[in-house]
């Protein structure tokens, strides 16, 4: 995906993990650095007690520039936060939700984590709840005909269940200006599978519920898809 494609993603990113960045913050899947530059800006600029790094797994995925304004970034070859000791915030975008359990599971385990799923987010809350994850905050961000769906997470015991969880508790609880226009396409996807998938199918009784399930929200129509 483009950088500018990407843009209300990252801001939504950064605007999520602003608030808590101390100590040791690394960007996992730094890809081009644009985040990693971004972070290291309101370090430096805000005079915060941070180190903000951009980890890749291969050398030659890190980003060519790498600085931010003329300031050097720092960068790692690291299999997601291996070989560190210490992390405090941690951001995981754009990876598949098993790849982001695996990282979170090697550690080490930072205090908070933002992280972000292209697809199969209900797969994400679910494993992270069951591997000790608490989901803070959510936000949404427009992507294209969907919304990017954005979490912020802490150690600790989700008490969130069934499908409000799957969908995103924390985004039910506080609302968000997207959460009409996300869950009317949610509603579409579920009707779609529903209408190909045999009836009496684990598929078809699965598309179902999520479709009874968005239905009983009771939300408003949707406004125009909002997008960059």
């Amino acid at each position: 995906m483009s950088k500018k494609k990407g843009l209300a993603r990252l801001q939504a990113i950064l605007k999520m993990v602003e608030p808590h960045i101390h100590g040791v913050v690394v960007d996992v899947g730094c890809d081009h650095g644009q985040l990693t530059a971004l972070l290291h800006d309101l370090v430096r600029t805000r005079g915060l007690q941070a180190t903000v790094i951009g980890s890749e797994r291969m050398a030659h995925r890190l980003p060519r520039n790498r600085s931010a304004n003329g300031y050097p970034m720092q960068m790692m070859v690291a299999d997601g936060m291996r070989g560190l000791r210490h992390v405090d915030v941690c951001i995981i975008a754009g990876m598949g939700p098993h790849t982001i359990l695996e990282i979170l599971a090697a550690g080490p385990k930072p205090k908070t984590a933002v992280v972000h799923s292209p697809d199969r987010t209900d797969t994400l809350r679910r494993g992270l709840k069951a591997a000790g994850w608490r989901i803070v905050e959510e936000s949404l961000a427009p992507e294209n005909e969907r919304c990017a769906e954005i979490l912020r997470i802490e150690p600790g015991v989700e008490v969130s269940t069934g499908h409000t969880l799957l969908f995103g508790p924390r985004l039910l609880e506080h609302g968000d200006p997207l959460l009409a226009q996300h869950a009317a396409f949610v509603h579409r996807h579920w009707s779609t599978v529903a209408a190909s998938a045999p009836p009496g199918s684990h598929g078809h009784t699965r598309a179902t519920e999520w479709v009874t399930f968005i239905d009983g929200l009771q939300l408003p129509e949707p406004g125009p898809p909002s997008s960059l």
